[in-house]
């Protein structure tokens, strides 16, 4: 099958890889140009080690980037992690389809930050979504979907890492599939949808007002490779809940919440409880 795809990131490269180990074609990887973007050299180094050409482009709904995906004549569009909605006039040149990867079990956290999400509310269950492109983001009938328990310490880093092993090989079981024609589309449930947009500089700081499980899947959310939880010019890295009688000595040590310091170690007073960090910055990020 004549590939085109779509991507910016080491989610991208992942794919890209798994694609080319099943011998499937990719005439090209399309990344879109903008400033923020510093993600795109592994997915470029993927594309020039096999040989497929790769295109950043200004905008990938260009009059021009339709001319060349003519030219391609690609019977599939993929897109991953593309932070770019591409138009119908763009996808609807696949002859066959155009399906896109989300880190999420749709419709559950459609948008921007699926992974953080999951952690942030504390689910017990994630996964990741193949599915069909269509005019609105992250609405298209459902193709394939792997779930991904979550453990209640896991860090962002390590489901990205699991994440990033499973995209080596769903999106070419999902390519099969879709060849041999043995799949059943599955509509996405409206009713149970949920969407978020990208995580603001806000949404990382340590609110005082919530619970210590709040705040600890918090931190565990935004952990490397991001910029940390933080609070009054301190980042927080990770943290863990200290035992029942630490936590009730602490908690009349320091009856009012905010954050202390003792020794090489932070105490973060919260309205039910302490959490404790022996891994934090003295310098806002």
């Amino acid at each position: 099958m004549n590939i085109v795809l779509f991507g910016e990131d080491i989610f991208t490269a992942a794919v890209l890889k798994g694609l080319v180990t099943d011998n499937q074609q990719i005439s090209a990887v399309i990344c879109p140009f903008y400033k923020e973007n510093q993600e795109y050299k592994s997915l470029q180094k993927a594309a020039k080690e096999n040989h497929i050409p790769f295109l950043r482009v200004d905008d990938v709904n260009a009059g021009e980037m339709r001319e060349r995906l003519l030219d391609l004549a690609p019977d599939l569009i993929i897109t991953v992690h593309l932070k770019r909605i591409l138009h119908y006039s763009i996808y609807s040149i696949a002859e066959k389809a155009a399906i896109n990867v989300h880190p999420s079990l749709l419709p559950k956290y459609r948008g921007l930050s699926p992974q953080h999400q999951a952690l942030l509310n504390g689910d017990k269950v994630t996964g990741v979504t193949i599915h069909f492109i269509d005019e609105k983001p992250d609405t298209g009938d459902v193709i394939l979907q792997e779930e991904i328990p979550l453990d209640s310490d896991t860090s962002i880093f390590e489901l990205q890492t699991k994440m990033l092993s499973i995209y080596k090989y769903l999106v070419s079981l999902a390519v099969k599939k879709m060849e041999a024609n043995r799949f059943t589309r599955v509509r996405q449930d409206e009713k149970q949808a949920s969407w978020y947009g990208r995580l603001k500089r806000s949404d990382r700081e340590i609110d005082f007002k919530k619970s210590k499980s709040e705040i600890y899947n918090l931190i565990r959310a935004v952990s490397k490779p991001y910029k940390g939880a933080f609070h009054n010019g301190v980042t927080v890295w990770t943290s863990f809940f200290p035992e029942r009688l630490t936590e009730e000595r602490l908690m009349d040590k320091y009856p009012g919440a905010g954050i202390y310091f003792v020794e090489d170690q932070v105490i973060m007073r919260l309205k039910d409880g302490v959490l404790l960090s022996p891994d934090f910055e003295k310098s806002e990020m």
